[in-house]
């Protein structure tokens, strides 16, 4: 994974663990950060910037009849497409 991360010119998934992996990309990588609620994007945008990276969020629906974080959402896909074809552009 780590090697996977370093030679990444784009990291994009679901907010997580696995996206705290972009540690070990380098200073220009761009991350697309799915996020399926608010609560979290301050301490994410944190880690984002503190690696010099160029950085977004992408936004699913969550399932606002659910209490809590962590509540099932889903995705835009075509949206999603634009917007990584964008972050592409950018490179």
């Amino acid at each position: 994974q780590i090697q996977a991360f370093s030679e990444a010119a784009i990291v994009a998934g679901p907010s997580g663990a696995g996206m705290f992996n972009s540690l070990f990309a380098g200073t220009d990588v761009k991350v697309l950060d799915i996020e399926s609620e608010r609560d979290w994007i301050y301490g994410h945008s944190n880690l984002f910037s503190s690696l010099g990276a160029h950085y977004g969020f992408f936004f699913g629906k969550s399932n606002s009849s659910m209490a809590g974080p962590h509540r099932p959402y889903h995705v835009d896909v075509p949206a999603l497409r634009a917007c990584l074809d964008f972050v592409e552009r950018l490179m």
